[in-house]
Order: structure tokens, then C-alpha cells, then sequence
């Protein structure tokens, strides 16, 4: 099994070094998008590139990422697009502040096992149906917006939303009326066959998430659950358990996500989860969990 594990990261360059040293490995490769606004050195770039002894190490074009906007999506598909040229068998994406939580011959081995499923969470359908607005409206300042939740911008953005929505009853679903809408987290681990039909519609995708809010979280269920890839859906039910699907360790009950520490330990590696987020370096509880799983 090959695979290509797609970074997404804009600061905290040291957690990422050693994200990409555990990476290394004779049948993974590695590729990077820093967000343009991020401030990192050629120096730092060279020592993520030394931090790999046999996986090849490549940064992607960097592009200006903001949060919510369809920049989010576009910088996941220009990795998708430079890694699948080496063919690899799983596309894996994952922030900066990620981890594995087992050891990578054991994810080798799960994949080999499973090979052909794609490894995606889906969200409940109530979920789903209660932030439509998120596509179903045009959203034309969230490239300005950002997370930034005041402001005259902000204001305005919510302002457009609610007049599309009550006065001129915009809903740009409509045009695609025989597409099931689906959410979930962004993090996944797709096949090769579905990363090249992912790219050979990224107009519809264009068509249908461009000046969207946080759509990064429904173009690959969408267009997953709307294709012929929909029988390959791992563990796929209409509950919204992160664990038996996309392989991530998140938690949302105790945090924005939850930062793991420590005492986590044990419930991450005894968990069906192979990755996890999010890990932090900034204080001991956490610096050492992440010492244990680097051992893994």
C-alpha cells in the first residue's frame, strides 16, 4: 500500500516536523500547503524536508486560506491534484496539528484489509438540513469575513444571507435537484479512484460550494454520497460518530475541538481511531503525550 498524506498547516512549524517525521516511511509520501499568510522561512521548509530520512517531502503552491471560504476547499484540491500523480492507493488529509495514534505498519495493514472502502464521516441529516444556508445562500464576504464574528463585514455578510433567504427565497440547491446534500468533517482518507472523480468534477464543485460558509465540510460527502462511490462508504450509518468512519480521534464534547493529552493516552491507542486531533506542544500535559505516541 502507498500512500500520500496531505498536509493542511499555517503555524506551530515545530509540532509539524515532528507530524512529518513520524510520517516517514518507505511506502508514504508527503506533501505540504502553508497558508500564504503564514510567516515561514525557506530554513524551516529545508528542515521539514531533512525531518523525512525516505518519504519525499513536497510543498504544494501556497495560496491565502481563510477560514469559511471556498479558498479552504480550492487548497485541498491543488493537493489532491499533485499527489495523485504518483498514483498512491489512500490520500490522507490532515492539519498541522494531527497525530497517528497507532503505529504506521498497523495503518498499512488496516488499509491493505480495507482497501476499496473511502473513509469518510457523515453528519445526521438534522444537522445537515439545519445549516443548508451554508450552500443553499450565497455567502459573498466570507473570503473577508474569516472567523471574525463583528464587524461591518460580518454584519453585512449576515445581513445578505437572511434578505436571500426571507425576501428573494435564493436557494442556489435548487439548480442541483437531484443532489442529496451531506455534511461531516473534513478530514478523511479517500481512495485514489475517488480523488480523480473528486478532480474530474471540480466545476460542479465549483458551481455548487463557491461562495458557500464552511463548505470544505460538504463537497466530499456530497459528491460521495451522489456517486457511484456511495456503496464504498466505510461503517457509513446516520449517526454522528467520528470513530467508525473517517478514523479520527475528535472530540467536540470537551472542546473547540478537545486538545488530547496525556491521560488520553490509553483511550486513543485502545480506540478504532488511527489518527487524532488536535495535539499541542505549548504545555507539558500535552508535550507528553505526544512524546508517547512519536514511540508508537
Amino acid at each position: 500500500m502507498r500512500h500520500a498524506f496531505l498536509i493542511i498547516a499555517h503555524n506551530n512549524w515545530d509540532l509539524l516536523i515532528r507530524l512529518v517525521k513520524k510520517l516517514d516511511g518507505s511506502n508514504n509520501d508527503i506533501f505540504i500547503h502553508i497558508d500564504k499568510k503564514s510567516d515561514i522561512s525557506n530554513e524551516i521548509m529545508d528542515e521539514i524536508r531533512r525531518s523525512c530520512n525516505i518519504s519525499k517531502v513536497e510543498f504544494i503552491e501556497r495560496y491565502n486560506v481563510n477560514w469559511g471560504g471556498y479558498s479552504q476547499i480550492n487548497s485541498t484540491l491543488r493537493l489532491f491534484e499533485r499527489a495523485r500523480k504518483g498514483a498512491f492507493d489512500y490520500y490522507h488529509i490532515l492539519s498541522g496539528i494531527d497525530f497517528p495514534i497507532k503505529p504506521m505498519k498497523e495503518i498499512d495493514k488496516f488499509f491493505e484489509q480495507n482497501k476499496g472502502y473511502e473513509f469518510v464521516h457523515f453528519c445526521t441529516d438534522e444537522f445537515t438540513k439545519a445549516n443548508s444556508d451554508r450552500y443553499a445562500q450565497y455567502h459573498w464576504l466570507q473570503e473577508k469575513v474569516g472567523r471574525n464574528q463583528k464587524g461591518i463585514l460580518y454584519y453585512l455578510e449576515k445581513v445578505s444571507v437572511k434578505i436571500q433567504k426571507n425576501v428573494f427565497q435564493i436557494n442556489r440547491a435548487k439548480k442541483h435537484k437531484d443532489v442529496d446534500f451531506k455534511c461531516g468533517s473534513n478530514w478523511c482518507s479517500l481512495s485514489h479512484e475517488f480523488v480523480n472523480y473528486l478532480l474530474e468534477n471540480e466545476n460542479k464543485i465549483k458551481k455548487m460550494f463557491s461562495h458557500s460558509c464552511c463548505c470544505d465540510e460538504f463537497y466530499i460527502q456530497t459528491l460521495l454520497y451522489n456517486s457511484r462511490f456511495k456503496n464504498r462508504i466505510y461503517k457509513w450509518n446516520d449517526k454522528n460518530n467520528l470513530e467508525i468512519d473517517n478514523l479520527r480521534a475528535i472530540d467536540w464534547e470537551r472542546g473547540n475541538p478537545y486538545t488530547f493529552q496525556e491521560d488520553d493516552y490509553e483511550e486513543l491507542v485502545n480506540s478504532n481511531n488511527l489518527f487524532c486531533r488536535k495535539v499541542s506542544d505549548q504545555e507539558q500535559k500535552y508535550e507528553k503525550l505526544i512524546q508517547k505516541l512519536e514511540k508508537l
